[in-house]
Parts: C-alpha cells; sequence; structure tokens
C-alpha cells in the first residue's frame, strides 16, 4: 500500500510540472499586412504597441513613423530634455502614447501644449524647427494624429 502511494504521489508531481510547461507559440511572431493600395505593413505581435497602427489610406507627408517621430526624437526628445530618462516638465516624446498622453489634442493643434511651445518659439531651446517641420507636425494634428505608418 506504501509503495502505491509514493507512485500516485510521484504521477501528480509529474503531471503538475508537465503541465505547467509553456511553450513557444508555433506562430510567427511577426505579422505581414498588405492593404487594398499594395501597402505592406510589418508589425511585430512580441511588442506591446502603443495604440492601434491605422492601416489604409495614408499620406506619406504626415506619418507617424517615418516622419513626425523623428522631429519629436531629434528635436525634442535628443540632448537629454524629453526623453525616457529626463522627462523635463514632466514630457516624455519619444513614442506615440507619451507624444499625445500630454502634449497633442488630436485635430486641434491650438489646443496641443507640445505644438504651441514649438510654434512659440520657446521649444526647442536653443535650435529651431524649420516652417516646414512645424507645417508637418500642424498638419498631423490636424488629420487627427494618427499612429500610422506608409512605405
Amino acid at each position: 500500500m506504501r509503495i502505491k502511494s509514493k507512485f500516485f504521489i510521484y504521477i501528480v508531481l509529474g503531471l503538475s510540472i508537465f503541465l505547467e510547461c509553456k511553450h513557444e507559440p508555433l506562430v510567427s511572431p511577426v505579422v505581414t499586412i498588405t492593404t487594398t493600395d499594395t501597402t505592406k505593413i510589418t508589425i511585430d505581435t512580441t511588442k506591446k504597441a502603443d495604440t492601434t497602427l491605422i492601416v489604409g489610406q495614408c499620406n506619406k507627408d504626415t506619418a507617424y513613423f517615418s516622419s513626425v517621430l523623428p522631429i519629436f526624437t531629434s528635436y525634442c526628445a535628443s540632448g537629454g530634455c524629453h526623453d525616457a530618462g529626463s522627462r523635463r516638465s514632466g514630457y516624455q516624446l519619444t513614442d506615440y502614447t507619451h507624444i499625445l498622453q500630454k502634449g497633442i489634442s488630436k485635430g486641434n493643434p491650438n489646443n496641443s501644449s507640445v505644438y504651441t511651445a514649438m510654434t512659440g518659439g520657446s521649444m526647442p531651446p536653443g535650435q529651431r524647427m524649420t516652417q516646414a517641420q512645424l507645417a508637418l507636425v500642424q498638419k498631423w494634428i490636424l488629420q487627427g494624429a494618427l499612429n500610422n505608418s506608409c512605405k
């Protein structure tokens, strides 16, 4: 009787360990989507996205990832001002979520504190954005400040 109960305990322990095992998915974590205009967008599903990526009609001039984000990262987040480490005045301007969180009012550039600081001349200190860059950010906000990418 004692041997049977030990055998039973080993079986239960073995099953619990087996059932707790986690396996890597067999599906590739990278997904490629082809839109109706034959634009290909690749999404890495292993990384948590800031928000939903907008697919469909895309204006390459105001696409967030290729046109707008580089302005924020080179003028605002560089030099230790509004990057993830320093977050001066509580602003982190390194990614979509943080840019919208405190600084952008979708569709309303005049109610967007980050944009008004840019156009008012107070930001970025020491260097000014070109009129073309400011116009691009304004147009992006007016179009709804989409988190999109065009290829």
